[in-house]
């Protein structure tokens, strides 16, 4: 039975239609009786389920509400500007502009047409996610963009990499624009090979001020294992509340053996957490990460160049060379969610349409939170400075 909403006509009411008697004396209000197409409720259904889901477990709501995003009021406008829509299609860009009120915090948003085919590819078809993908309403949304698997495992990677040799400064560049999955293995060889080139060098200095991200395996074959001297050892922890639909995904990523509630935590050495938003989550677990060399590695100076750009496993990779002195990091403050694993999938149930989101709260050793802090660098610059001129200066001179 379809709906019927009664809305009054009044300018202080925000509606889908408005109607009106004319000009001239004022009329008195009116009752106007408005029903929903069926397809018009699917929306406001499917938007009523994210909501629902985004309150359960999404982690971030105390963070972006401290950058002045009112969530709550965001979410009782769209409410009402969802009842308008009237296609997919306009569904589709709908749910585009409402995840993108939250500005990208905890990788909240829509997969998007044009990249769901590298979803679709990227997950084991053993995983929670390609099951999550592989849903009736979903491959009949992104229909028109499924591909055919290639044929090869590994992509090129041409333009991934910058490699440069200052002969005269003994110093190497290398800059690598991602650490996406895709990259790892043909970067691989030419990136042992360049470092056999610059082993009796001084320095080394990797620019990864635009990487936004990939996959933590990156760094961990591609650069630390390679160039370590010596094993490493760090701790860091991913905080998360408790579901259903959510549980699945956690526990295919972390060791629920090791998992606590936070509860039973004692809160005196993480002295930089967040005490009102952990008040929202249920259960702790610590990471631990181990790094063994595969080589005799590098015995020069490593720098690292960071910026505002570095998120998610770049950013993974800077808090790793933070914590055991690695590398020394020189720019700005970066963009942070380095702490965690890839970020959950939710379906919509009527469209399929796909909405992504970090369900988890990641934590340095001392709790500071990954996501909303970044890292401070062991050279902070001023913003004018350009950290490549700032370190070639000081090795030159």
């Amino acid at each position: 039975m379809k709906r019927i909403i009664i809305a009054l006509l009044a300018l202080s009411l925000i509606g889908c239609q408005s109607t009106t008697q004319g000009t001239g004396s004022k009329q008195p209000s009116q009752v106007v009786i408005q029903e929903l197409p069926s397809e018009t409720i699917s929306f406001v259904e499917d938007f009523e389920y994210l909501t629902k889901m985004v309150y359960e477990t999404y982690p971030y709501i105390g963070m972006i509400q401290r950058q002045d995003i009112d969530i709550n009021r965001i979410i009782k406008q769209y409410r009402k500007r969802v009842e308008c829509v009237e296609s997919q299609d306009e569904f589709y860009d709908f749910m585009i502009q409402f995840t993108e009120e939250f500005n990208n915090n905890g990788h909240m948003g829509l997969v998007l047409k044009e990249d769901f085919n590298h979803y679709y590819s990227s997950y084991p078809e053993d995983s929670k996610w390609y099951r999550t993908l592989n849903n009736q309403a979903t491959m009949s949304f992104y229909d028109d963009y499924i591909e055919d698997a290639p044929e090869s495992d590994n992509q090129v990677s041409e333009g991934n990499i910058t490699l440069i040799k200052y002969d005269n400064y003994s110093t190497a560049y290398l800059n690598i624009e991602s650490f996406g999955s895709e990259y790892i293995a043909d970067d691989h060889d030419a990136l042992l090979s360049f470092y056999e080139e610059i082993k009796e060098y001084d320095n080394l200095i990797f620019d990864i001020r635009n990487n936004s991200g990939g996959s933590s395996d990156y760094a961990r074959l591609n650069i630390i294992e390679p160039l370590s001297t010596k094993s490493y050892e760090y701790e860091n922890y991913i905080l998360y509340k408790e579901n259903d639909y959510t549980r699945d995904f956690i526990s295919s990523k972390l060791d629920s053996s090791n998992s606590q509630p936070i509860s039973s935590m004692d809160m005196e050495n993480f002295t930089e957490i967040n005490l009102d938003d952990i008040t929202k989550l249920s259960h702790i677990v610590p990471i631990n990460h181990q790094y063994k060399p595969i080589s005799e590695g590098f015995m020069g100076n490593i720098y690292v160049l960071v910026g505002p750009n570095n998120y998610s496993a770049s950013e993974e990779f800077i808090d790793f060379c933070k914590v055991t002195d690695f590398a020394t990091l020189i720019g700005h403050n970066t963009g942070g969610d380095g702490i965690g694993f890839d970020p959950i999938l939710v379906p919509l149930p009527h469209t399929g349409i796909l909405v992504k989101y970090s369900t988890h709260y990641g934590i340095s050793s001392n709790g500071r939170n990954s996501e909303e802090f970044g890292t401070t660098p062991d050279v902070l610059l001023d913003q004018s400075e350009n950290a490549y001129e700032y370190i070639m200066n000081k090795i030159q001179n």
